[in-house]
């Protein structure tokens, strides 16, 4: 699916149309954020756009204000030196009334080379007037060894290139137990892939343990091998 749709943005910035916002839906935030970043790093590939051009607003569990539709539209209007810019809008339930109607008339034209994400885990919560302005795609969740594979490129990115998206990904969520045994899965599997770090193993062995018998914290789980994947040795 995503590999149609990438197609159909390429296609519709070929012919300079314009490009209807994407509304992805899936009960799985972590699927809809992984398949987000893939979409946009193949059109940064193949447009050269800079990350300064995707402009994130993450579900930090608070609601969207007026004031962030005016910049999103002042931003939209302000002509680029790239082909594309992105507007992601994540767990779109927190657009409110006065958020969404501000954004009407940019959700039915939104001009030219500007490319809206909307995330949601279900149609329902999202205002009719917008989603009649939409396309809907309904994504499934990604097979676990893909998964793990994602986070592992996160891993890589964040050590070898100072990367913050490691960081998004999970510090701007309600971290779930699944969340931390993924991201601990992937710490092994990036050990194993770089051969660094290999003394982490038995303590990682160990706090898999840990939180699958519910005996963790999350964010501080995550920030303590991140901080050690990173550390010079």
């Amino acid at each position: 699916m995503l590999k149609s749709i990438i197609e159909k943005i390429y296609l519709q910035i070929e012919k300079g149309d314009q490009i209807a916002p994407f509304l992805f839906v899936s009960p799985n935030p972590s699927s809809l954020r992984m398949d987000m970043d893939s979409i946009i790093q193949e059109l940064q590939k193949t447009y050269a756009f800079p990350s300064s051009y995707v402009f994130r607003y993450e579900d930090n569990g608070e609601a969207l204000r007026i004031a962030q539709a005016r910049e999103i539209v002042n931003k939209s209007h302000i002509k680029s030196d790239y082909t594309v810019q992105v507007f992601v809008i994540e767990n779109a339930s927190r657009m409110t009334l006065s958020f969404s109607n501000a954004l009407l008339k940019f959700f039915e034209e939104p001009w030219v080379g500007n490319i809206v994400f909307l995330t949601h885990s279900s149609e329902s919560g999202i205002l009719d007037t917008i989603l009649s302005r939409v396309q809907k795609y309904h994504i499934q969740g990604p097979q676990k060894t893909n998964y793990t594979e994602y986070i592992v490129s996160l891993i890589e990115k964040y050590v070898e290139k100072n990367s913050s998206e490691i960081v998004s990904y999970y510090f701007t969520k309600q971290l779930e137990k699944k969340d931390v045994l993924d991201f601990l899965y992937a710490c092994t599997s990036y050990i194993k892939k770089s051969w660094k770090k290999s003394e982490l193993i038995s303590d990682i062995s160990q706090d898999l343990k840990g939180v699958a018998n519910n005996n963790f914290m999350a964010k501080y789980t995550i920030d303590r091998y991140l901080y050690l994947l990173k550390k010079p040795d």
